[in-house]
């Protein structure tokens, strides 16, 4: 993970971000940040985490074609959305990545 971080190439959207890098095996791979710099509490953090996991799991039949490590970290800015709003957010990512492959 701390190669993706440092390598990797980096898209921002208002919720969260979402650091990207090419992998060789042949199907996605991701990871889910929330920071305890940002999320002091833990139910905060994990709220986080469950709603990007969520987001992932939704979108999978279509992400199963790309061939990156993902890291999406949250910001905090995404506490206040419901699971609609950040699936939205999330498409137009998605349409942003694939046009930079």
């Amino acid at each position: 993970m701390q190669e993706v971080f440092e390598t990797g190439n980096k898209i921002n959207s208002r919720y969260f971000y979402l650091v990207f890098k090419k992998n060789q095996i042949g199907y996605p791979r991701f990871a889910f940040i929330a920071s305890k710099k940002i999320f002091k509490k833990s139910t905060q953090r994990n709220r986080v985490k469950r709603l990007l996991r969520e987001v992932v799991r939704l979108l999978l039949p279509k992400l199963n074609v790309l061939s990156y490590d993902i890291i999406l970290v949250g910001k905090s800015e995404i506490l206040n959305l419901k699971s609609f709003q950040l699936k939205e957010n999330f498409i137009s990512i998605l349409e942003k990545l694939e046009r930079e492959c």
